[in-house]
Parts: structure tokens; C-alpha cells; sequence
């Protein structure tokens, strides 16, 4: 329940690691996610009203959203990390030390483009 609540606000991810930068709005909005996530938790109907209720405010909004999501999946930048391949901190990396893996990671990323569309449904 909560990945499916999560993962119907297309502000999830920017205001998560605003939050952790305490950036000003992100708290509020990663407030609301969880005070909406826990309605969910407690009453599942509630909850499920809750979310289509504010579907139904910006449909336009939340089916680009949602029609945009097989491209954020497979995009490079891991978006709930550190950003790059990194999800974690990182303090040394090959990737960045050493050139014969610098290439090896440019051209995983020059690739990643092509090999998001192969496994995206036609």
C-alpha cells in the first residue's frame, strides 16, 4: 500500500531529497504523501478515495505522469540515491578514479537511451 501510494505523486522523489536537504515546501509535501499513505494503512477505503480524489482534481496531470513513468524507469540518474549509479554515498569509486572505468560508465550511459527503448513495450 505504501509503494502504491508513493508512487502516485509525481513529487515524490524531488521532495524526499528536498527533505533530506531540508529544502523549503519538501517537508510539507512528504508530509502530505505520509499523512495520505497512513489513511491508507487505516482505512483502505478512505485511503483509495483520498488518492482518486485527487486524481480526479488534475487528470491531466496524473496521466502524463503515469504515461511517463516506463521513461523514468529507465532512465541513468537512480533518483531516490546519491544520483549518477550511485544509491548510497560514496566516498572513492573506480568510476571516478580510474579512466578504463570512467569509459566502461560512459558507455553504459551512452547505451542506457537505446536499451530503455528496446525493453519499453512497443
Amino acid at each position: 500500500m505504501i509503494n502504491l501510494d508513493q508512487g502516485s505523486w509525481p513529487e515524490y522523489h524531488q521532495a524526499y531529497q528536498g527533505a533530506m536537504r531540508h529544502a523549503p515546501g519538501a517537508t510539507e509535501s512528504v508530509q502530505a504523501i505520509d499523512e495520505e499513505t497512513a489513511l491508507l494503512q487505516r482505512d483502505p477505503a478512505r485511503g483509495l478515495r483520498a488518492i482518486l480524489g485527487r486524481f480526479s482534481r488534475h487528470p491531466i496531470h496524473y496521466a502524463a505522469w503515469y504515461l511517463g513513468k516506463p521513461l523514468l524507469l529507465w532512465r541513468w540518474n537512480i533518483r531516490m540515491g546519491q544520483g549518477d549509479i550511485y544509491v548510497y554515498p560514496t566516498r572513492a569509486s573506480p568510476f571516478v578514479d580510474n579512466s578504463a572505468w570512467r569509459a566502461v560508465a560512459a558507455l553504459c550511459r551512452a547505451l542506457n537511451p537505446s536499451l530503455g527503448r528496446a525493453a519499453t513495450p512497443a
